[in-house]
C-alpha cells in the first residue's frame, strides 16, 4: 500500500514538472508584472504557453483559437505572419508576437469590428500590427461625442478592461488607435499610431476611466492625437503627436499629469486641476485652449513657441508657474523661486540674470504668468523643489576638470532627479 502511495507521489511530481514550460524566457517587465498580478489574483499557479503560426506548425493557425483553448494566466506567442481576424480576448492572458510588429500582422476580415477587442483584466498585448479598421471615413461631426465613439471601430478596443498592458505594437489606418472605455490601471506605452489625417479618428481615445499610463508613443495624422474624456489620475508623458488638431485634449477631465510630451495644442474643457509642464507645444493655432471652467490648472515649465495665439481662454483661471519655489541653476548660477514657462513672444528683459522676466507675460482673460521663463525650460537644472522663501543667487564653483585630477570616472553634471 505504501509502495503505490509513494509511485502516485512520483506521478504527480513529473506530471507537474512536465506541464511547466521550460522554452519561455520572460524577459520584459511588464510581462513579469503581468504574470505577477495573474498570479496573485487567480488560483492558478502554472501557466501553459501556446504557439500560433498561420501557414505551420504550431498548436493552432489562428490566435482567436489559441485563446479559446487556454486558461487565465497563460502566454501565447504568435509567429510571423498576416492573421485575418477579428480578436476577442476574453481571459487573463499575454500574447506575444515572436518576432516583432514588422513581420507580423493582424487585420479584421469585418471592418466593423475592432481588430483586438480586450472584456478581461489583466491581459498584455505587445509586438503586432494592427491595421485596417476605418469603419467611419467621415468628417469631425461623425466623431463630436463619445457615445458615438465607444463601441466603434478601433487597432485595440479595451472594453472594461483593467490592469492591462499594450506595448511596442504599431497601428495602421485605423478611425481609432486605442480605444478605452471604463477600463482603468492600464499602461499604453511604445506605440507607433498612424492615422488617415487629420481631423479624422483619435490615437489614443480614454473615456470614464482613471489611473492609466499613457507613454513614448509616437502619434500621427489624426484629428486629436491623444483624448480623454471623463478620465483622473492618469500620467500622460513622453509622447509625440504630429499632424493632429489638437495634439492632446481634456473634457472633464480632472487631476492627470500631462508631462514631457510635444504636440502642436492642447485643448482643456471643463478640465481643472491637471498639472501641465515640461511639454514642447508649437507651430501651432493656439499653443493651450481652455475653457468652460477649465480652473485650478498648474501650468509650468513648458515651452510655447511660435504659436498664433500661445494662450487661449475662456471663462477659466489658472496657475500659470511652479506651485512651489523651486531651487535651479541657470548660467552657472543657482537660485531659488518660482518658475513660468518659455513664451516665444515675450519682450521682457532679466536685469538680474536668474532667468526669469522681470515684467509679466500677459495672458488675455486668465491669470498672468508672472515668471516667465527667458530660455527654453531644458536650460534651467532644477535641484530641488521646496516650500522654503527664494534666496540670493549663488555663484557655483568652477570645479576642476576631471581629467586633470586622474578621476575619470566622475559626472561633474550629473542631472539630480527629482520627485514632483
Amino acid at each position: 500500500m505504501r509502495n503505490k502511495k509513494l509511485f502516485a507521489l512520483v506521478g504527480i511530481i513529473i506530471l507537474i514538472f512536465t506541464y511547466i514550460p521550460t522554452n519561455v524566457k520572460v524577459e520584459n517587465e511588464h510581462e513579469k508584472k503581468q504574470i505577477d498580478d495573474i498570479n496573485k489574483n487567480t488560483k492558478l499557479k502554472l501557466a501553459a504557453t501556446w504557439t500560433v503560426d498561420d501557414d505551420g506548425p504550431a498548436d493552432f493557425s489562428t490566435i482567436q483559437e489559441a485563446i479559446n483553448a487556454a486558461n487565465p494566466g497563460d502566454i501565447i506567442i504568435v509567429y510571423p505572419g498576416t492573421y485575418i481576424e477579428n480578436v476577442n480576448v476574453t481571459k487573463s492572458l499575454i500574447i506575444n508576437s515572436r518576432d516583432g510588429a514588422e513581420t507580423t500582422i493582424v487585420k479584421p476580415p469585418n471592418q466593423d469590428n475592432n481588430v483586438f477587442e480586450i472584456v478581461a483584466n489583466y491581459v498584455t498585448i505587445t509586438g503586432f500590427t494592427i491595421e485596417g479598421v476605418s469603419g467611419h471615413s467621415g468628417t469631425a461631426q461623425t466623431w463630436i461625442t463619445p457615445r458615438y465613439v465607444v463601441g466603434g471601430q478601433a487597432g485595440i478596443y479595451l472594453n472594461r478592461g483593467n490592469y492591462t498592458n499594450i506595448y511596442n505594437n504599431v497601428f495602421l489606418n485605423s478611425d481609432i488607435g486605442i480605444l478605452s472605455g471604463f477600463s482603468s490601471n492600464n499602461t499604453i506605452q511604445n506605440n507607433n499610431i498612424l492615422g488617415e489625417g487629420i481631423f479624422q479618428g483619435f490615437g489614443i481615445f480614454l473615456i470614464y476611466s482613471k489611473n492609466n499610463t499613457i507613454q513614448d508613443n509616437n502619434i500621427t495624422s489624426f484629428w486629436y492625437g491623444i483624448w480623454l474624456d471623463r478620465v483622473s489620475d492618469s500620467n500622460i508623458q513622453e509622447n509625440k503627436m504630429e499632424a493632429t488638431w489638437p495634439g492632446i485634449r481634456l473634457s472633464s477631465s480632472s487631476f492627470n499629469t500631462i508631462e514631457g510630451n510635444a504636440f502642436d495644442f492642447i485643448d482643456l474643457t471643463g478640465s481643472s486641476s491637471n498639472i501641465i509642464t515640461k511639454n514642447i507645444i508649437k507651430n501651432a493655432d493656439y499653443g493651450i485652449r481652455l475653457s468652460y471652467s477649465s480652473n485650478s490648472n498648474v501650468i509650468y515649465c513648458n515651452n510655447f513657441i511660435n504659436n498664433v495665439e500661445n494662450v487661449n481662454s475662456f471663462e477659466s483661471t489658472n496657475i500659470w508657474h511652479s506651485p512651489e519655489f523651486i531651487t535651479y541653476t541657470f548660467d552657472d548660477a543657482q537660485y531659488t523661486g518660482y518658475l513660468g514657462n518659455h513664451w516665444s513672444d515675450y519682450e521682457g528683459i532679466d536685469a538680474d540674470g536668474d532667468g526669469v522676466g522681470d515684467t509679466p507675460y500677459i495672458i488675455p482673460d486668465d491669470k498672468n504668468d508672472t515668471y516667465p521663463l527667458m530660455e527654453n525650460f531644458e536650460n534651467y537644472k532644477i535641484i530641488s523643489i521646496n516650500n522654503n522663501p527664494p534666496q540670493n543667487p549663488v555663484l557655483l564653483p568652477i570645479l576642476p576638470d576631471p581629467s586633470d585630477t586622474g578621476v575619470s570616472d566622475l559626472d561633474w553634471n550629473e542631472d539630480i532627479e527629482v520627485d514632483t
